[in-house]
């Protein structure tokens, strides 16, 4: 009964939606949620309750439309480690070349080293020649460490989101009202009962996929759904490339 508890609010009024359980004479019991009507200072206009069966349906709802199919999820996250695969090769090549120029560097510096030892430059032509190199050294340091980095993880928080919009999918699917409480509450805010009805106010980019779902039911045709999930893809995962790579 009070699994949705401290979830949601009155679109009216804006106070907390509670729970209540009735047991009549005759032993048969019913549960609904309502607002607490606690607002003193703006009156409600909603006087009406709902089911707790009925709640948890609009809670169902509401998850399924930030969710991702396996099959979509698969096809996505297939993208991503092609896009890895070749990123880290052509930063690879990148780093290559940046050591090759260390090395150099490197070379550089040990003759001027030996040089000025054994008495071969002077200290204003060891210093002369040698203070280029240094700083050239550690900007070559710098780039390659920068780079391994983001080998390493520029695309991991965009297979990270795939991964747990595809998780949302299994927690719908298995009907655990617990875990699509809390799948709600991390992806959306203003989460508001109005006349039955649940309303979430999803954050980016869920809102996003929230209105592809939408678009997916309402059309027929595979090759259309098909093509507004690669639109959004497209979509989605420029703007998440993109941030990373600031």
């Amino acid at each position: 009964m009070s699994v949705f508890l401290n979830f949601a609010t009155c679109a009216s009024c804006g106070y907390a939606i509670t729970g209540e359980r009735h047991v009549k004479k005759s032993g048969l019991s019913f549960s609904y949620y309502r607002c607490t009507h606690k607002n003193k200072k703006q009156g409600c206009e909603s006087r009406s309750f709902i089911r707790d069966t009925t709640f948890a349906q609009e809670v169902k709802r509401n998850a399924e439309l930030v969710t991702l199919p396996e099959v979509w999820a698969e096809r996505f996250l297939a993208k991503v480690e092609t896009w890895e695969a070749d990123g880290s090769a052509t930063k690879q090549a990148q780093i290559d070349r940046l050591k090759t120029q260390m090395v150099a560097v490197k070379a550089k510096i040990d003759r001027l080293n030996t040089a000025f030892a054994d008495g071969s430059l002077d200290i204003a032509e060891f210093k002369e020649m040698k203070n280029p190199l240094v700083p050239k050294k550690a900007e070559l340091e710098s780039q390659i460490i920068a780079l391994e980095q983001s080998k390493a993880g520029r695309l991991e928080p965009l297979r990270n989101w795939i991964l747990q919009a595809h998780q949302g999918e299994k927690t719908v699917s298995q009907g655990d009202e617990l875990e699509m409480k809390s799948f709600l509450t991390n992806v959306g805010s203003n989460r508001l009962l109005r006349a039955q009805t649940l309303t979430v106010s999803f954050l980016k980019p869920w809102n996003s996929l929230a209105e592809t779902n939408l678009a997916v039911r309402s059309t027929a045709a595979n090759s259309d759904q098909s093509s507004k999930w690669w639109r959004w893809w497209e979509l989605k995962s420029k703007n998440q490339i993109t941030a990373n790579s600031i």
